[in-house]
């Protein structure tokens, strides 16, 4: 197991969903994390941008902004505030359809 948990930013307006993230993640041998979690878009933008997550665990239909909107906007206030990131979306299979996850890279 590393030894600094990876800071997860969870943005998913289902609870239930959130906790099955959390549930899963804990599983992981290799990696220990410490999660945040936003029920909305709005929410997970300040989070992301106060709390500077190692990964973002993204829903695509949140019920305030999609997630294309989500990444275009945390992209432009990171870049605004002279923070480089990049990110990478990659579709992953069961249990985590319809989300997206994408990395966050400093």
């Amino acid at each position: 197991m590393t030894d600094a948990p990876i800071r997860l930013l969870i943005v998913d307006d289902s609870p239930e969903d959130r906790e099955l993230y959390h549930r899963l993640l804990a599983q992981d041998s290799e990696h220990a994390y410490q999660f945040l979690d936003a029920e909305t878009g709005e929410e997970g933008l300040q989070k992301a941008l106060g709390e500077a997550p190692d990964c973002l665990l993204l829903d695509y239909r949140l019920p305030d902004v999609d997630g294309l909107e989500f990444l275009t906007r945390l992209l432009a206030e990171t870049l605004d505030k002279g923070r480089q990131k990049i990110a990478e979306g990659a579709d992953i299979a069961t249990p985590l359809k319809q989300s997206k996850v994408f990395k966050a890279k400093r």
